[in-house]
């Protein structure tokens, strides 16, 4: 008889125990989704800059090749006709 509180107890601080591993596990799961929702937000947009920024460079590059070689030809057009 003496033993069977002692099981209790000992069962209780068992289940007591597990509740808050199971809180505390929830909580944690709960702010490492937001914490991942965030990492992975901000790695997407770190993503679209980068590619925003080469596709700019891209462009300009190409519009410089095509202005350039206009111009170059103007200039040879235009020292030719004097």
């Amino acid at each position: 008889m003496v033993q069977e509180p002692m099981f209790h107890m000992d069962h209780r601080r068992e289940g007591d125990l597990a509740n808050c591993c199971d809180i505390t596990l929830t909580i944690f799961v709960e702010v490492g989704k937001e914490s991942i929702h965030l990492f992975l937000f901000t790695l997407l947009l770190v993503c679209l800059v980068s590619l925003a920024m080469l596709f700019r460079q891209f462009i300009k590059a190409r519009l410089d090749d095509v202005v350039g070689a206009d111009i170059s030809e103007l200039w040879n057009l235009a020292a030719r006709h004097d």
